[in-house]
């Protein structure tokens, strides 16, 4: 059978019947059932993906050859990186801890209040409400510090 597909509607990869310009179905037993896009570029390459709309570009993802990160832009802007080690960074092209931010804030944006300094938490949670912001030192042990207006 054919693996190729084309139709009025798109062009199908191990589907007769595409969904979307470029459908790739999951039945190629080449490569067992996780179907990919390979894209291959050549030494010191950034092979990627550019998305536009109406001939602008708006977002860029690619692998960076000088540092090997997973790169996503906004036009010519660096937004967020994934280096190899799993570090995200926001905002920074070199993330150095498994969360980086290069900003002057964070934002959480619902409130929790542990029921009491043994209530259910994994050691590194941060809740945080009105009054106080609460870090879950051990297992189910949580510390708080008040928060004060000034």
């Amino acid at each position: 059978s054919q693996i190729l597909h084309a139709t009025a509607g798109g062009v199908g990869i191990a589907t007769p019947s595409p969904d979307e310009a470029l459908h790739v179905a999951g039945n190629l037993k080449v490569a067992g059932d996780d179907p990919r896009i390979k894209i291959d570029g050549d030494v010191d390459s950034h092979p990627g993906l550019e998305l536009y709309e109406n001939g602008t570009r708006k977002w860029i993802v690619f692998n960076n050859y000088t540092n090997d990160n997973l790169t996503f832009k906004t036009d010519s802007n660096t937004r967020m990186s994934i280096t190899q080690a799993g570090n995200v960074g926001i905002g920074t092209r070199n993330p150095t801890c498994a969360l980086d931010l290069d900003a002057i804030s964070m934002r959480i944006r619902n409130s929790g209040t542990p029921s009491s300094a043994s209530d259910t938490g994994a050691q590194g949670e941060i809740w945080g409400d009105a009054n106080y912001l609460y870090i879950c030192v051990a297992a189910n042990t949580w510390k708080r510090v008040a928060l004060e207006t000034w």
